[in-house]
């Protein structure tokens, strides 16, 4: 059986799990800023840069290893998806934790379509859905 292409990670990584990072770091960051400006009795004008700094060091080190075990899960993912065509059927496995094996005859397929997102087109790769 084949694995995919290498560059597959970045999709699976990429395939919402990044966005969802992004906004609970920014949540974390809101979030902290308000019993630390309750704390010293600050007004929104008071506040600079280093303070900022110093409040979301936290949350920007909670980000950095959430980005790094969402990057290790999805090599994980991209470790554990096979694929093979034989000379009858489409067969595929894939799965980290639990491991699900399909194996579609030719004769059954109805329609291929390939699809591209501009990420996938950006790094060279394609969808391939295969409806039965």
């Amino acid at each position: 059986m084949t694995h995919l292409d290498k560059k597959s990670v970045w999709l699976f990584l990429c395939g919402g799990s990044i966005g969802k990072l992004i906004a609970l770091y920014l949540i974390i960051v809101l979030l902290s800023l308000i019993p630390v400006i309750k704390m010293f009795n600050m007004s929104i004008e008071s506040i600079t840069v280093m303070n900022i700094v110093a409040i979301t060091g936290v949350p920007l080190i909670v980000f950095v290893v959430g980005f790094i075990a969402m990057y290790a899960w999805s090599y994980l993912t991209y470790k554990f998806y096979l694929y093979e065509f034989t000379e009858t059927e489409f067969k595929k496995e894939y799965g980290v934790i639990t491991k699900t094996y399909r194996s579609i005859p030719y004769k059954h397929m109805q329609d291929v379509s390939i699809h591209r997102s501009l990420l996938a087109r950006l790094l060279g790769l394609s969808e391939l859905h295969i409806q039965t």
